[in-house]
């Protein structure tokens, strides 16, 4: 039985959404598959897993244009494969996807990790930035046709691609145009990353101190002191200003914007 590890980086609930029905696509197709958080994958104990897997999948949002930094650090993070290993990416993402995946391809392929496939999911945009009243990128997306989709996806183009790159191994990851204002655009992360963007502003007559927030912080900057803190490095997942029940919590740029609470679709039998 092919075997398939499937590794994943949700602040919404999107990315995880994607991932199982990737993992019921598989399933379907009579696959054996691993799902893996990398919030809690240690990738040491993980290279022994790796080896003996068919393919290694890679689910994760798009920030600004890139994929989202624990996805890029993880995928860093992976050591060399003693032979060519095939992987896909699958994003979800609302708006432009960029150049995301060749910046991923260009990071995978010394490891020797060969992309063989790609797709994309698109998802209302979670981004509370962007998220204005009236106006919201792919609202209600994604929908129980998107889902099934991808779910046909795994069963149907994931075999296919690794039965293809069996006869003749090579990476497969389209060409996307270049665009000056998107590529100026995907720089920003870098910001982000280093904290200097994203301080918080907890209104605190509205803080219960339920430390939501804090759970949901996928790089543990955020402390309660007693009210929410934050320090060091911030991947711009807005995922403690979406989790807040209350709206506490802001940036500079996300006043009176709409909140994300998680995909519509993910408590429903689909």
């Amino acid at each position: 039985m092919p075997k398939a590890q499937i590794h994943y980086f949700s602040a919404t609930g999107n990315s995880r959404l994607a991932a199982e029905a990737i993992v019921e696509g598989l399933h379907k197709a009579d696959w054996l598959v691993s799902l893996k958080d990398i919030r809690n994958t240690n990738i040491k104990e993980e290279t022994e897993n790796l080896a003996v897997s068919d393919i290694i999948g890679f689910v994760f949002p798009i920030y600004a244009f890139r994929a989202a930094i624990p996805m890029e650090q993880h995928i860093l993070s992976l050591p060399p494969s003693p032979t060519p290993k095939p992987v896909f990416f699958i994003a979800t993402y609302a708006g432009y996807l960029d150049r995301s995946f060749m910046r991923l391809r260009d990071f995978i392929l010394p490891k020797n990790y060969i992309p063989i496939i790609t797709t994309t999911l698109v998802c209302e945009d979670a981004w509370t930035v962007v998220r204005f009243p009236g106006w919201i990128y792919d609202k209600g997306r994604p929908c129980k046709a998107d889902l099934e989709k991808l779910r046909d996806f795994a069963t149907n183009e994931i075999p296919k691609a690794v039965q293809k790159n069996r006869e003749s191994p090579e990476p497969a990851i389209s060409w996307v145009p270049f665009n000056p204002i998107t590529a100026l655009a995907a720089t920003f992360p870098i910001a982000v990353h280093k904290g200097t963007q994203f301080p918080i502003f907890v209104k605190k007559s509205l803080c219960t101190r339920c430390g939501i927030c804090v759970r949901q912080c996928p790089t543990g900057r955020l402390k309660l002191t007693p009210y929410p803190t934050a320090n060091g490095n911030c991947v711009g997942c807005y995922g403690c200003i979406n989790s807040c029940p209350l709206d506490a919590i802001n940036t500079w740029f996300t006043y009176g914007n709409v909140r994300f609470r998680g995909p519509a679709l993910r408590n429903e039998k689909l």
